[in-house]
């Protein structure tokens, strides 16, 4: 959303049909295509049909619907998805996990 308001010159909305909005979520793609490098390691969180995920850095939690059971993976080591690690990092799982419940709270996630 972020890119077609920059593309298209506009602001993001406080309201839509009386309704108060959230505030827009979300960074611009415009500085990549550029050339210009984006922020590194940043937080990037979805929900897509109860599938749900995200990446911090190196590391990335998945959790497929109906089951819920958090996996944890190290993307520099495991680029593909092929290792679960969270048994030998609950630390991070934990803290991760937490980080995606409180972002599911705050935008509004629905199961």
């Amino acid at each position: 959303m972020a890119t077609c308001l920059e593309l298209g010159n506009t602001a993001y909305p406080e309201r839509y049909q009386g309704n108060q909005l959230k505030p827009l979520r979300g960074k611009s793609l415009v500085p990549v295509f550029k050339g210009e490098r984006m922020e590194q390691n940043r937080e990037l969180y979805w929900e897509h049909f109860g599938h749900q995920a995200m990446r911090q850095g190196k590391w990335k939690i998945i959790s497929k619907a109906p089951q819920f059971d958090w996996e944890l993976f190290d993307l520099e080591k495991d680029p593909t998805e092929l290792n679960e690690i969270g048994a030998e990092n609950p630390e991070i799982l934990e803290e991760m996990i937490q980080d995606y419940a409180d972002w599911a709270e705050d935008v509004g996630v629905r199961y």
